[in-house]
Order: structure tokens, then sequence, then C-alpha cells
């Protein structure tokens, strides 16, 4: 392959791998904000069953802990997914970088910049929401509701042991 032929291939690759890592970034952003609404979802959905429809607090308890094991598992594939995201973010940066493009900011006090450059242009967010970390504020949200099932399940468990223990022993003195 001549070096002219090479640089061409060279950089069809590099625009591919560009819209793939731009592409997984896309999705990645997307299932960051699913996984919340299915956690939200889930945890209402156990809740109502196991608290309205299920009247034995042994099957109310497996059912609460099980959804916490869920809730738990969608607080570990967030946090992949961020992972993952954060890679894809970096790496288009690099190939920017490369080509001297100029790259978008990715944080909050980088965006403030960004448009503080842009003397004609104010933006409407509220100051104090721009420090937060949305991510974070989802992680805990999902891990409230884990531990808020994990610890109901567990109190729903206690409860029937007592209750079975109590009841056979009232039905062993009475023999």
């Amino acid at each position: 392959m001549q070096e002219d032929e090479w640089s061409k291939t060279r950089e069809q690759l590099i625009v591919a791998q560009f819209n793939r890592v731009a592409n997984d970034f896309r999705q990645f952003d997307q299932m960051i904000w699913q996984v919340p609404s299915v956690a939200v979802t889930l945890t209402s959905f156990i809740f109502a069953v196991s608290l309205n429809y299920v009247h034995n607090s042994l099957i109310s308890g497996i059912i609460l802990l099980m959804g916490g094991f869920f809730d738990f598992s969608l607080v570990v594939a967030l946090n992949k997914h961020r992972l993952y995201e954060d890679v894809r973010a970096r790496y288009l940066e690099e190939i920017e970088k490369a080509f001297n493009i100029k790259h978008l900011p990715l944080k909050a006090e980088e965006a403030e910049n960004f448009l503080a450059e842009k003397s004609d242009h104010t933006h409407a967010s509220f100051k104090f929401f721009r420090k937060k970390n949305a991510f974070r504020f989802l992680t805990f949200s999902i891990l409230i509701f884990t531990v808020s099932l994990f610890g109901l399940g567990v109190l729903f468990i206690v409860n029937y042991i007592i209750h079975y223990n109590l009841f056979f022993r009232h039905i062993i003195d009475k023999l």
C-alpha cells in the first residue's frame, strides 16, 4: 500500500472509530437516564405488590429482598455505563486534540468557561445546580431504594419468624 493510500485509509478508520465512539457515548448516556426510570418503576411495583397484595410477611420479605438485589444490580450497571461513557468522552477528546478540533466541555465549570468566551450569551440554569453531579444523585437515589427494599424485606422476614415461633409456641403450650 502506498503512503497516500495508507493516509486516506487511516483517516477513514479514524472517522469510523470517531463515529462509533460518539454513538457508544450516546447509547451509554441514554442508559444512564433509563436505569433510574427502571429502578423507580421496579421499586414502586415491588412496594405495591408486597405491601398491598401479598398477605404473608415471609413472601413479602422475600419479594422486597429480591427487589433490593435487582436495584443494587441497577446501581452496578449505572456505574459501569458511566465508566464506559467517561472512557468514550476522553477518547473523543484525544481524537479532537490530534486533529486540532475544539473540544466540547463535559463538566459544568468547562461549560461555564466556554459560554463566558461568548460575551453575548447568557445561560438560564440555576448556579446552585451547575456544581452538582447528577450522576451521583441518581446513584444515591437508587441506593436509597435498595436500602429501603432490603430493610423492609428483613423487617418482614423477622416479623414472620417472630409470629411463626409465637404461634407454634402457643400451640405447643396447649398440648
